[in-house]
């Protein structure tokens, strides 16, 4: 863990704190009844929706899910095992607007979660019960993500790399349409037709040229997040595009205390894309939408680059996260009705 680093999108060290997390290693211990977490949500419903504004209190939160359990165990059994409570503090980068937590989990620390989870097979963080509706749901995101892509690539014949892809469900679209397909990750369980290269981008020969790269849902999680862009940018070809997606989770602050170990960027429009101009990408198309995402509905960023042999002069844009941590009222009602109340209803209306 490092205290001392600069913004990983824009490499400028000018930080903004927003909020303080306590975290207690005996917070997991605690099993909190239904009533408490139906409590707490409409506690945390009812600040955003009326104060819309970053927390001034140092924020602690004992009694957890089983969800948040198994993060807490990461936190104080692989990242701090000496420790008995951990401080973090949320802050934003003033120039591009992307929010981070310090102190910051290195890249070594990333994969030592990943080695953790495969170990003591705690899948449960992103495995679970994969039903029709979730299968249904991913088909969805992966037939947008071949929708967008061809828009700005189509050849005849493409070879197409998803890093970090899992079993490579959102390269559907491109196998049955007669492209190549291959895979990054860690996962050895792969659908038919699609073929793993290796664990990691590094094993990757430099002589391997893509038309398009993928990766969605990744860039959250790096603690290097401009160094795989680089290699990203080595592997594609000269007329190739790379599609990143991230979900956006910046609303009145972030929630550390239920999520303290899954991401460690959470990313603006800005921010996403001074992140690949920085590191001589051209940005081609920037959106940001409600999007499904397996179980559920999120909001999610996304983009379409293309690559360039010099960085961008004038790439930092305006600084875009205080309208995310302090939304007007309209905002805050609009993303609950977009996420929860709309998806509920096309569900009722669908049956």
């Amino acid at each position: 863990m490092i205290s001392d680093f600069n913004c990983p999108a824009c490499q400028s060290f000018d930080w903004i704190d927003v909020e303080q997390f306590s975290l207690h290693k005996d917070d997991h211990s605690k099993a909190p009844h239904r009533w408490r977490l139906w409590w707490k949500r409409i506690q945390r419903l009812v600040r955003t929706l009326f104060l819309a504004r970053p927390r001034k209190q140092v924020i602690f939160c004992s009694r957890l899910n089983h969800f948040q359990r198994v993060q807490r165990k990461i936190l104080f059994d692989v990242w701090f095992p000496s420790q008995k409570t951990v401080h973090l503090t949320s802050k934003y980068c003033k120039c591009c607007g992307l929010m981070v937590y310090e102190p910051r989990p290195t890249t070594e620390d990333v994969l030592a979660k990943y080695q953790y989870l495969n170990r003591s097979q705690h899948d449960i963080l992103w495995k679970k019960d994969y039903s029709f509706r979730a299968q249904k749901m991913d088909r969805l995101r992966a037939d947008r993500t071949y929708q967008t892509i061809t828009n700005h690539s189509l050849k005849k014949y493409m070879r197409v790399l998803d890093y970090g892809g899992g079993d490579g469900r959102i390269l559907l679209p491109f196998l049955e349409n007669g492209h190549k397909t291959f895979l990054v990750d860690y996962s050895e369980n792969q659908l038919p037709g699609i073929t793993k290269l290796a664990n990691d981008i590094s094993e990757i020969s430099k002589t391997e040229k893509f038309d398009i790269v993928i990766c969605s849902h990744v860039l959250e999680h790096v603690a290097e997040p401009d160094k795989l862009l680089s290699c990203f940018h080595e592997l594609l070809a000269e007329d190739g595009v790379i599609y990143a997606e991230v979900p956006q989770e910046i609303l009145t602050g972030i929630r550390l205390e239920d999520n303290p170990v899954m991401h460690v960027n959470f990313f603006t429009k800005n921010s996403l894309k001074t992140l690949f101009e920085t590191q001589r990408f051209s940005v081609v198309e920037l959106k940001q939408k409600n999007s499904h995402y397996a179980f559920f509905y999120q909001e999610v960023i996304w983009l379409v680059a293309a690559p360039v042999k010099e960085r961008l002069t004038s790439c930092i844009g305006k600084n875009d996260v205080m309208a995310r941590l302090q939304p007007r009222r309209f905002t805050v009602v609009k993303r609950l009705f977009l996420l929860t109340l709309k998806p509920l209803i096309y569900k009722l209306i669908s049956r």
